[in-house]
């Protein structure tokens, strides 16, 4: 679990960095070197030990992972995603962060591009394979290792917790349809957002690193994580981390000008669609069933209460379940059928 910790945090800090120098440079020359060295001075500086990885959730995010290549196979070597727009993002970043779509359209660029400049310089390095190919192995990287991850959060209850962990977080059929959509922004962000989640219950100060990441990879996983985070510290009565949690966002300030002042503007400006939120089960909706089912058992399960508060969190975690589901349900916009 420690290995895949460090990895989380040299990807957050590599997109962070990148978010500030990107408007000069993104040369993997450049970012790569300064990711290494500051991740090792951070590994000797703040120096962790998280508790070992469930063989079983190692099994099946390699399993995972070998899965995914069905898709490339039954595409010829497409991935055949729905939202191409991420390869035409990294095309576009070709020496540094544009503002635009050059030579496709002079639309301004707002999507947050948190990934993007890590899959360029993956990419750049990876120079013999296509670009669209190395995104989806790096989506599909950091969509294995989600049950890893996940099972590692549940590590401290139990090998079995670990395991029932990662096959009930794989058995959710959203994340294979987000990655054959091509949504590996997301991925990313869920990744993070349970590295952060591992860190804090481990007692390590870093947390807020991959969390001020996630901020700027996609603003899904943005929510969760608020969701997740803040529960937690309000449950633990730990202000000072809550204020952490509110005021990191600060490291990753070029996406939230650009992208997320954008993504508010057009809620405002169309209050009627669904990136409007014109009612409160559209907003529910959006955040999901699943994240409110998530942030109660990683709370319940991060957390030593007596059982007293036990029963208490359970219920408020129940109540929470049962409003996402019934607004999932009756929005029109997000409904079963």
């Amino acid at each position: 679990m420690t290995w895949l910790l460090y990895l989380s945090i040299f990807t957050s800090i590599h997109i962070l960095i990148a978010l500030w120098i990107g408007q000069v440079t993104l040369h993997p020359l450049i970012l790569f070197p300064i990711s290494i060295i500051s991740t090792v001075y951070i590994k000797r500086r703040f120096p962790f030990h998280a508790p070992p990885v469930s063989r079983v959730s190692v099994i099946i995010g390699i399993l995972t992972f070998l899965f995914l290549f069905g898709i490339l196979i039954f595409n010829n070597g497409y991935p055949a995603s729905a939202d191409p727009f991420h390869t035409v993002i990294v095309r576009v970043f070709s020496e540094r962060i544009a503002s635009s779509f050059p030579p496709y359209h002079n639309y301004p660029q707002v999507y947050p591009y948190g990934f993007h400049v890590f899959a360029k310089s993956v990419s750049d390095i990876l120079f013999f394979i296509r670009d669209y190919r190395v995104l989806w192995l790096t989506g599909a990287l950091f969509f294995s290792l989600l049950p890893v991850i996940a099972g590692g959060v549940f590590t401290g209850a139990s090998t079995q917790s670990a395991a029932l962990a990662a096959v009930l977080f794989l058995g959710q059929k959203v994340l294979f349809s987000d990655f054959f959509y091509g949504m590996y922004p997301e991925l990313l962000g869920i990744f993070l957002v349970f590295s952060g989640l591992t860190l804090y219950r481990i007692k390590s100060p870093l947390w807020f690193i991959p969390w001020a990441a996630t901020i700027a990879v996609h603003p899904t996983a943005a929510v969760i994580g608020f969701i997740i985070f803040s529960m937690l510290f309000l449950l633990k009565k730990d202000l000072h981390s809550l204020l952490v949690l509110i005021f990191s966002p600060i490291l990753a300030l070029p996406v939230l000008v650009v992208s997320y002042s954008a993504i508010f503007q057009n809620m405002l400006a169309h209050p009627t669609t669904e990136f409007g939120f014109h009612s409160p089960t559209a907003l529910l909706s959006w955040i999901g069933i699943g994240t409110t089912g998530i942030a109660g058992i990683a709370v319940v399960t991060l957390i030593p209460l007596k059982k007293r508060e036990n029963i208490h969190l359970l219920s408020a975690s129940a109540i929470l379940g049962c409003i996402g589901i019934a607004a999932f349900t009756i929005s029109p916009t997000y409904s079963w059928k």
